[in-house]
């Protein structure tokens, strides 16, 4: 019998290390602690009984010694993963289970060290079989060991009274009475191999089936019984059932397997008809095939069923196997039909009124500009003094009536959805400066007191929709002033560190105004409604300013917090995260706006609208440049884009100044110059003025020797080309005013243009009066890239080959990309560019070939940078015959209705297309100048002659 008992054992022990480990696999994710201790549970059981049945069918007693010394770990390491799950199940006190598990485990090492020794047991050979007896020299150690078994049995006992006194519910009362009945099987068995040595009887291995009978007892009850989240799949099974949703299983196959009860309903079918996805649901747009193929990842879809018709949306994915691939397909789906019958019904009512909205905002629109462009008029002319005052407060009140319009485009913007926010950098004191400015006159006006308190740690740039903030906060000041009749209105800025590399800036707006009563509070985000109605009917608004606010900090991620005493008090504030571009504090705010104002620089102009000049360039962005330097002047000048193009242009007109690009294909700037003196195209009263990138030592006296009256070196600064102006230009050219000098105002600030790697924004705006003017200049240079680089990319090929002509062509085109690169304030591109045109003058193929394609590839990624952080990606399009003399028409409809704005409008729209005739681009130019002076008799001539051009 003791032989069947050993075989028994070993076959117990490897099946409690599958309880043990199948459970803890199972069930880790939902209680992990106590998935270990019962994982522990088997394995030592496992260990128990497998150490103890090879013991029996070892005849060397030097291994059964050995074998026993592990089983005794078994032993000991069973009672305490057991005494661990009990403690965690049933004790609440983290000091009690600390304990509890501390005795215990000192007990087992005691315990351990005491019964594992050599020579406790004696064993000897009965058959084939080995057993052993109780040694005599041993008994303290024997005797501890019973002791430490019946102090385990105690504690777990005493853990089992504690835990079903302080549980009410039947599972796990049930449960505890299963942990009893294990220790119960497990005393019970482990009484012969315990008694029976110590009586002078061989032992029988019965305690190893104790430890599996005591794991077999709880690893049922945690699994069936559903106690403390161990089996989170009876939670799963009844969860099915309980969720207001439909839920179907498809196998492989794709037919439907599984549904729950909710499912059950709405398809009427049953699990066991082969149904498919398309049997139950009406999908639109997609087949089974793509739909199962989908699935691999995730579709969202909305379905109607076939039953009824009700409209579902549906979540359809499939489940995949270890090897990443599908064993089944779940399919999730809730019925939204009363939804979507009520979203129609709001988008109805909702289009209707936003189009209204819209649609009356732009017809009452149009007369006030008229209003407002006839008004300016008389601004401009009368000089009666009461007549003019009469022509402000026309325009005071145009302009509010224009500001409530403009909130219910605002608002119709919102609700349609196309209202964006684009983050660009902004100078923060420069933003609180303008925002102050906006809204003082009105607050002085009215006897307030504006106050502002503006934290001194705040990062002096940051990047988001400057526009849209200023007119949040503008928004919450412009309501506290007209809301608010004595006292005073406060704004406060402040800074509250960093979260997560943003800065979190909160702004408030106080009052002492008229306050609101808690139960209107809610009513402020209600478009169109204002607050006590009658008390405000003389305060000019639409109700929209609140809601407004709201939106637009909903975007970026903010919410209004409003805080009021009726008849005390209001206070509006708000949070916003705004990444950093310059953490450097503002410190003093008042200060810093004073020091703000030094990137203004003043710069020495001219007037001279009669002077005739031209400009000769290949690249386009130069002559931009040209023509915005000499606006400045109020010159409009022709411009030829070759030498050949200048020569009939010369001979056909008499110029006071030409201005000659030198490095040029086919002829450059020298031989244009010797051409016309050859040609006898101009006399000595035309100066010709060299442009060159190259301004090295010597250069004057070169040009100078070759002709040239002088040279301007690029980019080209204003107050260089004002003194060759004044120098060469004759009287005439001034209309009667003469060449005495006036004072422009440069505004060289960077603050809203957008960070963008490589490119130096204070640079580029060295020679440029204001951002708009630079803004077409760094256009142009992102529409042309693709172009210059294609022609580069040609010239670099025939060098190779060992063309001198392409060489040459090669020298000069990368000429002028540097002087593009140098105008927009790209430092590296220049450098490169300079690198590869000395390479190219002293034939260096090999550094050309080096280096070429990196330097492509630069220019392409700051072009496309550029055009993505100013432009969204947008490029200028070529504007048909027909679409011109279109808007051709509106213009003239517009100046004899005096609308200024819709002709400043449709100016900057005609700016941003192209002209498939050069010369139609320069009576755009002129078009645009008449529209900005209203000079109603150069804008016909302009029309004229636009109109003679397209015919």
């Amino acid at each position: 019998m003791g032989i069947i008992v050993n075989y028994l054992l070993l076959m117990l022990g490897m099946v409690a290390d599958v309880f043990g480990i199948s459970f803890y696999l199972r069930n880790r994710k939902y209680s992990r602690d106590i998935s270990l201790y019962i994982l522990a549970m088997g394995i030592f059981s496992g260990i128990w009984c497998i150490c103890y049945g090879f013991i029996g069918i070892t005849a060397d007693f030097g291994v059964c010694e050995l074998w026993r010394k592990i089983g005794v770990s078994g032993v000991d390491g069973f009672l305490i993963a057991e005494a661990c799950l009990f403690s965690k199940i049933a004790l609440k006190n983290k000091n009690t289970i600390k304990i509890v598990r501390g005795m215990v485990a000192f007990s087992a090492v005691v315990d351990y060290c005491l019964f594992s020794k050599t020579g406790v047991d004696e064993f000897v050979r009965i058959g084939n079989w080995t057993t052993w007896y109780a040694s005599k020299g041993f008994v303290l150690n024997r005797g501890y060991h019973s002791f430490f078994v019946a102090l385990s049995f105690l504690i777990l006992f005493t853990i089992g009274l504690v835990w079903i006194k302080t549980n009410a519910l039947q599972r796990e009362k049930r449960f505890i009475r299963m942990c009893f009945l294990a220790n119960f099987l497990l005393i019970f068995f482990t009484l012969p191999d315990t008694f029976l040595p110590v009586m002078g009887y061989p032992s029988v291995p019965m305690s190893g089936i104790g430890s599996f009978a005591c794991t077999a007892v709880i690893y049922y009850g945690a699994t069936k019984l559903n106690s403390f989240d161990i089996r989170m799949g009876n939670i799963a099974d009844r969860f099915l059932d309980f969720i207001d949703a439909g839920i179907i299983v498809f196998n492989t196959e794709k037919k439907m397997v599984i549904q729950n009860r909710y499912s059950e309903r709405i398809t009427n079918r049953n699990c066991d008809g082969g149904y498919g996805i398309f049997d139950i649901f009406h999908l639109e747009g997609i087949t089974q095939e793509e739909l199962f193929l989908r699935a691999l990842e995730t579709v969202y879809i909305r379905v109607k069923d076939r039953q009824c018709g009700r409209t579902y949306s549906m979540r359809f994915n499939a489940l995949k196997d270890d090897y990443g691939e599908p064993f089944c397909y779940l399919c999730v789906y809730v019925d939204i039909s009363e939804e979507m019958e009520l979203i129609d019904k709001l988008k109805v009512a909702s289009q209707a009124k936003s189009s209204f909205l819209a649609q009356m905002s732009h017809e009452i629109r149009t007369p006030i500009n008229t209003v407002l462009g006839m008004n300016e008029m008389i601004l401009r002319k009368a000089k009666d003094g009461e007549i003019l005052e009469f022509a402000e407060n026309i325009d005071s009140a145009g302009n509010t009536l224009l500001s409530l319009i403009n909130s219910i485009l605002d608002f119709s913007k919102i609700e349609n959805g196309k209202m964006e926010v684009h983050p660009v950098r902004y100078d923060t004191s420069s933003l609180i400066n303008d925002i102050l400015n906006s809204v003082a006159q009105g607050a002085e006006s009215k006897g307030l007191n504006f106050l502002h308190h503006i934290d001194r740690n705040i990062p002096c740039a940051l990047v988001g929709d400057d526009v849209r903030i200023a007119q949040i906060i503008s928004n919450l000041l412009s309501n506290a002033v007209k809301y608010t009749n004595e006292g005073s209105v406060t704004l406060s800025i402040g800074y509250e560190g960093m979260r997560e590399n943003k800065a979190i800036i909160t702004v408030s707006v106080e009052d002492t105004g008229i306050g609101i009563k808690e139960e209107d509070i809610a009513k402020l985000n209600v478009s169109f409604e204002r607050l006590e109605e009658v008390r405000n009917r003389n305060i000019e608004g639409t109700g929209l300013g609140i809601s407004i606010v709201t939106s637009l900090l909903g975007m970026m991620g903010s919410k209004l917090d409003v805080k009021s005493e009726y008849g005390v008090g209001s206070t509006f504030s708000f949070v916003l995260e705004q990444e950093v571009a310059d953490a450097t504090a503002i410190g003093d705010f008042d200060r810093r706006i004073e020091e703000s104002h030094e990137p203004r620089k003043q710069v020495e102009v001219i007037y001279a609208p009669l002077a005739k000049v031209l400009v000769v360039d290949d690249n386009d962005m130069n002559i931009r440049v040209m023509k915005n330097l000499l606006g400045l002047c109020d010159i409009v000048p022709d411009t030829a884009d070759s030498g050949e193009e200048a020569l009939p242009l010369v001979q056909k007109n008499r110029y006071d100044v030409i201005l000659l690009d030198h490095m040029m294909p086919g002829m450059d700037g020298v031989q244009t110059l010797h051409a016309m003196k050859e040609q006898k195209l101009i006399d000595e009263g035309v100066k010709v003025i060299a442009l060159t990138a190259n301004a090295i030592s010597g250069a004057r006296e070169a040009y100078l020797k070759e002709g040239f009256a002088e040279y301007l070196s690029k980019p080209v600064k204003i107050k260089d080309l004002v003194e060759l102006l004044k120098k060469y230009l004759p009287e005439k050219a001034y209309e009667g005013r003469g060449s005495k000098p006036a004072t422009m105002v440069f505004n060289c600030e960077t603050y809203s243009l957008p960070a963008v790697p490589g490119v130096d924004w204070k640079q580029a705006l060295e020679n440029m009066p204001n951002q708009e003017k630079l803004l077409e200049i760094v256009k142009i240079f992102c529409e042309t890239a693709k172009r210059d680089i294609a022609e580069l990319e040609k010239y670099y090929t025939g060098a190779l080959q060992g063309e001198e002509e392409n060489l040459s062509s090669y020298r000069i085109k990368v000429h002028a990309m540097k002087n593009a690169a140098a105008q927009i304030g790209v430092r590296d591109l220049f450098a490169e560019a300079k690198a590869l045109e000395v390479a190219a003058k002293r034939q260096e193929i090999s550094y050309i070939s080096e280096n070429h394609a990196e330097y492509v590839k630069a220019y392409e990624t700051i072009a496309e940078k550029l055009g993505e952080a100013l432009f969204d990606g947008e490029t200028e399009e070529e504007l048909s015959e027909e679409e011109l003399q279109r808007t051709l028409e509106q213009l003239e409809n517009a100046m004899n209705n005096y609308d200024t704005m819709s002709l400043n409008e449709m100016m900057l729209e005609l700016g941003n297309h192209t002209f498939s005739n050069s010369n139609v681009e320069k009576e755009v130019s002129k078009l645009e100048a008449a529209v900005r002076d209203f000079d109603r008799a150069a804008f016909e001539k302009a029309i004229q002659s636009i109109r003679q051009m397209v015919v």
